[in-house]
């Protein structure tokens, strides 16, 4: 089985980056704000969105978000690594359990 990364990503961001609301939530979460108030401030911005405008480009203008999240850290949520690093080991897992 083939993994084409590109596609992937290419995939991922039609979503124009909703697809990671739930990292920037932990993101969040780990700067040290409550599950319920880090929520707050991603569905605040999430609903914001208008068309073709993206989540990551908005949280980055976000006065509240920036307070807790830089530009970089922002970045490396919506990089996908993370996606990707998860289906590359169930896939390896997978082999591993079918003994390819």
């Amino acid at each position: 089985l083939y993994v084409d990364k590109q596609r992937l990503k290419d995939n991922m961001s039609l979503s124009h980056g909703t697809l990671m609301s739930s990292h920037v939530l932990l993101a969040l979460v780990d700067k040290g704000l409550s599950r319920e108030d880090a929520y707050k401030i991603v569905q605040r911005v999430s609903h914001s969105l208008k068309q073709g405008q993206n989540l990551q480009s908005a949280l980055q203008k976000d006065a509240e978000c920036k307070r807790y999240l830089t530009a970089a850290d922002l970045k490396k949520i919506f990089s996908g690594q993370k996606h990707i690093q998860s289906i590359e080991k169930r896939f390896k897992g997978l082999k591993k359990e079918m003994r390819f």
